[in-house]
């Protein structure tokens, strides 16, 4: 129904990319592992809050920055690692608008026709003029009145929470 009233941003066309991409991302990781593992059949979405240092100001505290993350049933089932897909979405899109992937990924992985894998879905909000993922600085006279109107936004992802992801939420259980 999006589609047909002309919404080519709204979510139909959201999951369809998401759900091509996925497609695109099995086939980039050879040698994957297929189905559940065991008896646990579900994989989990958890919501983190990860510090980001990267992002705080002067002498100030570190934000907090909310990432979902999705452990595939094998995690909970085997000791074994597995792929991560980091997923940055795209302008006004929030993490939380992924919170339901569970239930996708889930159903692909139990039908085989997706490996076990990690997916990490990361926070694009840069701040007021800001640019999506990367560092920027943008002059107060440029947005008065406006905090914050820079940031380190591509160091919070690479230097704060990828490192956290893997290294807390994932175990330490990533495949190189």
């Amino acid at each position: 129904d999006d589609l047909l009233a002309g919404d080519f941003c709204g979510p139909a066309v959201v999951w369809r990319r998401l759900l091509a991409l996925l497609g695109f991302l099995d086939s980039s990781f050879p040698g994957g592992m297929y189905g559940a593992g065991g008896t646990r059949l579900t994989g989990d979405m958890t919501a983190e809050t990860v510090p980001s240092p990267a992002l705080a100001p002067a002498g100030g505290a570190s934000p907090g920055r909310t990432v979902l993350v999705y452990r595939p049933p094998a995690h909970f089932n085997t000791g074994d690692r597995f792929p991560v897909a980091y997923i940055l979405g795209g302008y006004g899109q929030d993490p939380a608008d992924f919170e339901r992937a569970d239930l996708l990924l889930d159903l692909l992985i139990s039908a085989g026709q997706l490996q076990n894998m990690y997916v990490a879905f990361l926070p694009g909000a840069g701040g007021v003029k800001g640019s999506f993922y990367l560092n920027h600085r943008v002059p107060a006279d440029q947005a008065p009145g406006a905090e914050p109107t820079s940031g380190r936004y591509e160091d919070s992802i690479v230097e704060d929470l990828i490192p956290f992801i893997e290294e807390t939420v994932l175990e330490g259980r990533v495949r190189g």
